[in-house]
């Protein structure tokens, strides 16, 4: 598998509905993304149950992948972009993108069709309501609400978020 640092990963609670199929991505050997790991949870009446495969990032693999996925009638696919991190515990709805470089910390949660840029950082129990975008280089201190886009960099914070500084002052 290798190391820590040649793995991105990710970790999602399903928060939908009482029947779900959620697809979580983890690419292994960062560089050149020889390898993705597919793990699928099927969530049907509070039971769980999880399928896990390994595919090559080759056209026939990823072909297969996608069979995998329609066999298993996966209706929701989370991957997380290179180097970003989601904690254990983070929330993360259906329909979001997550930038490159991104933190997002423990009892955060994002809501359906948001969309956040590269390195943005996301505090401990942060919030971002429903189909909300954020720029890259953000900062959302811990405990924070997002209820309007935020589309320039700086550090944000409070409920709901104001600009408290501005992220080049940030050291």
């Amino acid at each position: 598998m290798g190391s820590a640092a040649l793995r991105t990963s990710i970790a999602v609670e399903i928060t939908a509905s009482s029947r779900s199929r959620l697809l979580g991505l983890t690419t292994t050997n960062d560089v050149h993304k020889a390898t993705v790991c597919a793990c699928i949870s099927i969530k049907d009446a509070g039971v769980v149950e999880k399928h896990k495969r390994r595919f090559d990032t080759t056209t026939a693999q990823l072909r297969e992948l996608v069979a995998w996925l329609q066999q298993h009638q996966v209706s929701r696919v989370a991957m997380e972009a290179t180097s970003s991190i989601i904690n254990t515990g983070a929330v993360v709805e259906h329909d979001c993108a997550i930038g490159e470089c991104s933190h997002i910390a423990v009892r955060a949660c994002i809501a359906g069709r948001s969309r956040l840029g590269d390195c943005v950082f996301l505090g401990a129990g942060a919030v971002v309501i429903d189909s909300i975008s954020i720029a890259s280089h953000v900062i959302i201190g811990a405990g924070g609400v997002v209820v309007a886009a935020i589309d320039s960099p700086g550090v944000y914070a409070g409920v709901p978020v104001r600009r408290i500084a501005n992220r080049a002052s940030v050291s």
